[in-house]
Formats: structure tokens, sequence, C-alpha cells
């Protein structure tokens, strides 16, 4: 079998100078290991907790801790290129935790002004290619959105309404979020709409509780990836299922993290999966035992 060339060479953003979904042309014993890897099932549905940007410009003696965020932010901007490559539909990313706020005053307002910056270069980027439909990511925000400042929340509602309806890719960035607020909020939007008069009476309260959370139309979610730490901080917890692989890159900073990295965790993954399906298939043990891996690898596939 020949590898798709055309697949690594294709540039679906208009990428400019924004910073932000920068492509990359990968060497290619690195094309090699993704069409390796794209054989297995593969998550469509990945959340990255990015841990360690502080620690990562201590230890390399940077001025500020900020230049720690900066340097994650432009490991993310490669990381979501990889996640196109390998063929990930659905990204979601720990940016901001509502418990960040207790963070030093410097350090915070030094991120909302680094928030600010990001997203109107995106802004700018997402309104050149609007006519062109070169951008092909829906981009939405979930979180307290009213904790932010106002210049952030304005450019977060412009973003969200130029890709509302932007392809079957999305990016989802969690900004003052946690899942326990993101539960109580979901609980008072049921209440009103119960009290409204708004919700569909055959329907469950549970039922009419998770229609009003932020991730409710998210696909599910496959796998957690944490550098630094091993514990999730109260992220995307409602959406855990028993299915979902939690992948821990306790000596790795967010800044750190690689490629290789990311084909790791998407191995594991794989291993995880047909681990739980072979517990859970039901498969005749006359059958020989390549048409039983050929059923398990069906029956794991992530479509």
């Amino acid at each position: 079998m020949e590898i798709n060339n055309d697949r690594f060479n294709d540039e679906p953003f208009a990428v400019g100078e924004c910073g932000w979904f920068q492509r990359q042309k990968l060497a290619w014993w690195f094309r090699l290991a993704i069409w390796i890897i794209k054989l297995g099932p593969i998550p469509r549905h990945v959340a990255f907790i990015m841990d360690g940007n502080r620690r990562y410009a201590r230890a390399h003696n940077c001025s500020d801790v900020l230049e720690g965020h900066e340097l994650g932010f432009k490991q993310l901007t490669k990381v979501l290129d990889w996640c196109d490559y390998v063929g990930i539909q659905e990204v979601t990313l720990y940016a901001f935790s509502i418990e960040n706020f207790k963070r030093s005053e410097s350090e915070v307002k030094g991120l909302m002004e680094l928030a600010e910056i990001k997203f109107t270069r995106l802004l700018d980027l997402l309104q050149k290619s609007e006519e062109s439909a070169s951008h092909k990511v829906c981009i939405r925000f979930f979180g307290d959105l009213q904790l932010l400042p106002e210049k952030i929340r304005s450019l977060i509602t412009q973003i969200e309404a130029i890709t509302r309806n932007k392809g079957s890719t999305f990016l989802n960035i969690c900004l003052a979020y946690t899942s326990s607020n993101e539960l109580f909020r979901a609980v008072e939007g049921a209440k009103q709409k119960i009290q409204s008069d708004q919700h569909d009476k055959t329907s469950e309260y549970g039922c009419i509780v998770d229609e009003c959370m932020d991730t409710y139309k998210c696909l599910p979610l496959d796998m957690v990836v944490r550098t630094s730490e091993r514990r999730l901080s109260d992220f995307m917890l409602m959406r855990l299922r028993e299915f979902t692989y939690l992948h821990f890159e306790e000596n790795v900073l967010w800044p750190e993290f690689s490629l290789w990295h990311l084909l790791k965790s998407i191995i594991a993954f794989q291993i995880s999966r047909f681990e739980l399906i072979k517990m859970r298939a039901n498969i005749s043990p006359n059958k020989n035992q390549f048409y039983k891996f050929y059923e398990l690898f069906k029956l794991a596939s992530c479509d």
C-alpha cells in the first residue's frame, strides 16, 4: 500500500502570520508513523489539560512566567496541526480554569492580555478567510464567560458567530471553566427552563440539565491527555464515559509535548480500546484468530 501524501500537503487553513493553525511539513518517518497508526481506531474527541507552562519557564530561567504561557501557546498550534494530520475530529482545551483566578494579579492580567492578543489575531484570520471558506473549523468557547473581561467576551462572540456552521471539525476552548461550575450553571439553566415552561414535558429533569451544559453537543469523549501531573483538575468530568481513556504524561511539561507524545497516547488509546472491546465482545471460540481480530477491529472503530 502507498502512503497518501496529498493528505499531508492539504492546507485547510489560511495560515498567514496570526500564529493559529500553522501547517507544518512533517518528516517522512512522522508521516509513515501516522499512516500506520491510522490503520487502527483514532479517537474522535480528545481533550488536553495543558499543564506545566510556569514550571517550564522557571526551569529554563525565563524572565517571566508569561513567557512559559507564550511558549505553551506556540506548542498548542503544533498540537492542533498534528491532531488534524491524524484525523481527530474534535479537540477540547483546558485553557483557563476558574481556579486560575487565584493566581497573582499580574499573572492573571498577563494571561488575559495574551488571550486578547491571540483571539484578535484569530478573528482577523477568520474575517480574511471567510469569503473563501478556507477555514473549516467550528470554534466554541465553554465556561463561565461572564467572569472574563468584556473585550475578550466580544471577541469570543464574533469568533463563534463566524465559525458556527464551518465544517465538521471542532475546537472547544474552555475559559473560566470547571466541571462543577458547568454543572451548577446547567442546573440553574434547567430550573429557568422549567419555570418558564420552555422544556420538553416528556423529558426527565436529568436530561434537561444535560441539555443546558456547555459540552452537551460535544462528541463522546474518547481520550483525555494531561501533561505534568496525574489528575483531572475538575475538567470535563460530566463527559467521562466507561470507554474514555485517560493518558498522563507526568514527566512532560506542556511546551515539551511532541508529536511522539501524541502518537504514543493514541497507541495507548488503541490498546485500551481493544482490551475493552475484548472484554465486552461475544465472539465464537470456533472462529480462527484472524477473523477474531477482524471483528474486534470493527467493534473498536470510533466511527
